[in-house]
């Protein structure tokens, strides 16, 4: 058995494991549609693992960025087991995997000079894409919460990650107020901010891996 089969196995039984935890705590209703997305999203890599010119190791690097969300269910959110905020982790984490990503599949437009005007474009075009990632998983976020409403994980609001965690114990009227006051907008802004420090973060590991062994840097 091929051994990205293996990890797509084993990715799928982890979020199975996940959905189970989820539901032994009574949070299958919160976190239940963001393991399904994260096992679509699997499979939707696996599918495109050529196209991608994905390896195993970036491949697994991405599946596990998807758990690092999941694992609000044991409570990291409101209590970080470390000294940063785990929202802050959930955000950095995925942007560097999936920048990692798109780095690895750039690299077959990138010259060996690191100071070339292509070397640069190429960069460039890298950290777009994975600030486009960042961006549309706010947007998601948005839509979720206009389809779901308010409660906890990525596709609803209130959770301790969204910065406003006690929106669920007011009335109707202090929520509208609260949202029409721009309740979620810093937070959002902050979620970007931490996405763009994890693809900065990949780009300057994956140029340093791409031209560490290069004669001219």
């Amino acid at each position: 058995m091929k051994q990205k089969t293996i990890v797509t196995i084993l990715g799928f039984l982890l979020y199975c494991v996940f959905f189970v935890l989820a539901w032994m705590n009574g949070l299958a209703k919160f976190y239940g549609p963001d393991i399904v997305f994260s096992l679509i999203l699997i499979l939707f890599l696996r599918l495109t693992f050529d196209f991608w010119r994905l390896n195993v190791p970036v491949y697994t690097l991405v599946i596990l960025s998807f758990a690092s969300h999941l694992m609000g269910i044991f409570g990291w959110y409101s209590a970080s087991p470390l000294p940063l905020s785990w929202d802050r982790i959930t955000h950095v984490f995925p942007m560097f995997a999936f920048t990692v990503l798109f780095y690895n599949f750039a690299r077959q437009w990138m010259p060996n000079r690191f100071w070339k005007a292509q070397t640069w474009g190429v960069i460039v075009l890298i950290l777009l894409a994975g600030l486009g990632v960042g961006a549309m998983v706010e947007n998601i976020e948005f839509g979720g919460f206009l389809l779901l409403g308010f409660g906890e994980g990525a596709f609803f609001l209130g959770g301790p990650g969204d910065g406003i965690p006690h929106i669920v114990e007011l009335d109707e009227e202090q929520q509208n107020a609260l949202l029409e006051a721009g309740g979620g907008y810093f937070n959002t802004e902050f979620d970007l901010v931490w996405n763009a420090l994890g693809a900065l973060a990949a780009i300057v590991l994956m140029s340093i891996v791409h031209f560490a062994m290069k004669p001219e840097l």
